[in-house]
């Protein structure tokens, strides 16, 4: 047993040993814009989990946590994506859709699987091995501001004794 310990701590040495953080690097990008989560997304079971709330908000979600049944819903464009914690059924609009993984409570933080999600809500995902990237194109019509299909409109105002500018956003934002 001592031999077989020295091995590996002489193994460890030599090749190193990656730390939890090195294991888990994994970068999500949104309508190429990279996403920050706090807590971050990590790889389980050969399924990348993500942080509940900061996930739905990212791709435009309404959130709601249900505590009666421990489910998190998040809504978006008429889709209603229902994940209970620790069950491998989840509804997207009432139909019951089984999952490679479940969310589940993690160190007191809500995870749910990314591709499952984006993939619910018509988006499109892929994932990139090389760099541990997962970019997402997500088709939220009120999702990107910087959509380039999006326009803003730019009004300019002659009323009389002075001039206004009158700002239109995508995200329906407007400034006088």
């Amino acid at each position: 047993m001592r031999r077989i310990t020295l091995l590996v701590f002489i193994f460890a040495l030599i090749f190193g040993v990656p730390t939890a953080a090195e294991a888990q690097d994994i970068q999500v990008i949104i309508n190429n814009q990279t996403q920050e989560f706090t807590p971050s997304p990590m790889i389980k079971d050969g399924s990348t989990l993500v942080p509940m709330r900061g996930f739905f908000e990212a791709l435009g979600c309404d959130v709601e946590w249900d505590g009666k049944t421990n489910t998190a819903i998040g809504r978006r464009d008429g889709v209603e994506v229902k994940l209970p914690i620790g069950s491998k059924v989840a509804q997207v609009n009432g139909a019951n859709r089984t999952l490679s993984i479940e969310a589940q409570l993690i160190n007191n933080s809500t995870f749910i699987p990314l591709r499952f999600v984006g993939e619910a809500l018509g988006d499109g995902v892929v994932w990139e091995g090389s760099t541990r990237t997962i970019k997402i194109s997500s088709k939220s019509s009120s999702q990107d501001p910087k959509d380039p299909d999006q326009e803003m409109f730019v009004h300019f105002i002659d009323v009389g004794q002075g001039d206004s500018i009158l700002i239109q956003s995508p995200n329906g934002s407007t400034m006088l």
